[in-house]
């Protein structure tokens, strides 16, 4: 997928009749849907799963695309779960989405929306599990420990708007 950190740009198009969503961008040509899972732990921090790509070394956000019939809930639902191995997780809200484009192999712009949704680990216990044909680690990430880590800056603002959700909601 992507080749180098950092080659993301924002579009910034909207779709005003869209079947799923109004939502949904114009002119884009992937849509998938992900989501940030956290939990309370004991030390009463808040962390969230993150996920390894194996070939680019970036920590992501689990995601992936929409297949067909599936919703963007259904689909963050699934690919998180299949991603990071978590079973027992609760959806909180949505967050927002995500715009960019890179270059294929080929050289051709390849435009890409991702629509994350909030989780909460329910069991405290689970232990992340990578899917290993894509994902070499996955790890629990405190706030600050997420940001710095998290490899790409339109999910790092993703990151923020889900540890505001969460903060708001527990204070």
């Amino acid at each position: 997928m992507y080749s180098k950190k950092g080659r993301e740009q924002q579009t910034t198009e909207i779709r005003s009749n869209s079947n799923e969503s109004k939502d949904i961008s114009e002119n884009v040509d992937q849509i998938s849907a992900g989501g940030v899972v956290y939990r309370q732990c004991d030390d009463n921090k808040v962390r969230v799963a993150l996920i390894r790509d194996q070939n680019t070394h970036n920590w992501i956000l689990p995601k992936g695309r929409i297949e067909d019939g599936e919703s963007l809930e259904d689909t963050s639902i699934r690919e998180v779960k299949e991603e990071t191995g978590l079973k027992s997780i609760k959806l909180v809200d949505k967050i927002g989405k995500t715009n960019y484009w890179f270059r294929t192999k080929s050289k051709d712009k390849f435009t890409k929306e991702v629509h994350f949704f909030l989780y909460e680990d329910e069991t405290d216990e689970g232990e992340i599990h990578v899917e290993a044909d894509h994902f070499d680690q996955g790890q629990w990430f405190t706030k600050e420990e997420a940001i710095k880590k998290i490899g790409f800056i339109a999910q790092r603002k993703i990151l923020h708007k889900a540890f505001k959700i969460i903060e708001d909601g527990t204070s």
